[in-house]
């Protein structure tokens, strides 16, 4: 990070760590920096996954939930994001909502 700030593959690799450690604050906060720098990254569905996960770990679940929903609509995503989407609307009690991103396609 030091030697590229303005990298935002960095601010989401920091990010990504963060997450794993429950840094729920730190990780929104690089997250918001490294969609910022570049919003339209090749990377931009799992930056958008990672800002669904801390709201997650916090229990807001319904904010999670929406926010997966946003990763997983962009066409880019990866099937590991459309999990996350099933499992946050699950977790949120939209089981209507679970059901039919796991029948989505993934390609």
């Amino acid at each position: 990070m030091e030697l590229s700030p303005n990298s935002a593959k960095g601010h989401y690799s920091r990010a990504f760590l963060q997450v794993v450690r429950f840094q729920t604050v730190a990780t929104r906060a690089g997250i918001k920096l490294a969609i910022g720098l570049s919003p339209i990254h090749p990377m931009l569905a799992p930056m958008r996954i990672m800002k669904a996960l801390p709201f997650g770990i916090d229990g807001d679940y319904a904010t999670a939930a929406d926010r997966a929903v946003l990763a997983a609509r962009i066409a880019t995503s990866h099937f590991r994001i459309v999990i996350a989407a099933v499992s946050l609307c699950q977790l949120d009690g939209r089981r209507e909502d679970a059901a039919n991103w796991a029948r989505a396609p993934i390609y």
